[in-house]
């Protein structure tokens, strides 16, 4: 499929909430995006302030108490959620892109989880959220699933360390 026919399956996973097969795509387009150099220490990013997430249906959503919940897991570099958390982050979940969070709060803590996806095996985290009610708006560009809120107020929508430069 070409590059443009894989992100129209993209938003039609979306729209229709098969997170499974959005995530799919997600991961092929990332593989042919062209790979961004920089220089080393030329950019200081700071942390991550807030994650947002597209979790169609609550998938993977557990309750803890009437005001914490667990994420699904999610890969993200762990030296990062670490710094987050030390500076009070947050974590907002979507159905989609264009709509407001749905579950959202303090990140807390967190656990390492294995996840086996594509026949790869990746360490996830699983977020552990002090819940809150202030639905916040998506945050982040591009077509995938993850979207960033550094603290400099600069936008990402994967890991820096590992997929380029801030957008």
């Amino acid at each position: 499929m070409s590059s443009e026919d894989i992100r129209t399956l993209l938003a039609n996973a979306e729209r229709l909430r098969r997170e499974d097969i959005a995530e799919l795509c997600s991961i092929e387009l990332e593989k042919r995006s062209p790979k961004r150099t920089r220089r080393v220490g030329s950019v200081n990013k700071g942390y991550v302030a807030g994650y947002h997430f597209v979790c169609a249906d609550e998938r993977g959503v557990t309750v803890d108490a009437p005001n914490r919940f667990r994420s699904k897991s999610w890969v993200v570099a762990e030296h990062r959620v670490i710094d987050s958390i030390r500076h009070g982050a947050y974590l907002a979940l979507h159905e989609s892109r264009n709509e407001p969070s749905y579950r959202q709060g303090k990140i807390v803590g967190y656990e390492l989880t294995d996840r086996e996806f594509m026949g790869k095996h990746n360490t996830g985290i699983e977020f552990i959220v002090e819940a809150d009610d202030r639905k916040r708006e998506w945050v982040g560009d591009g077509t995938g699933e993850k979207g960033y809120l550094w603290s400099d107020n600069m936008t990402i929508t994967e890991d820096s360390e590992d997929k380029g430069a801030p957008q």
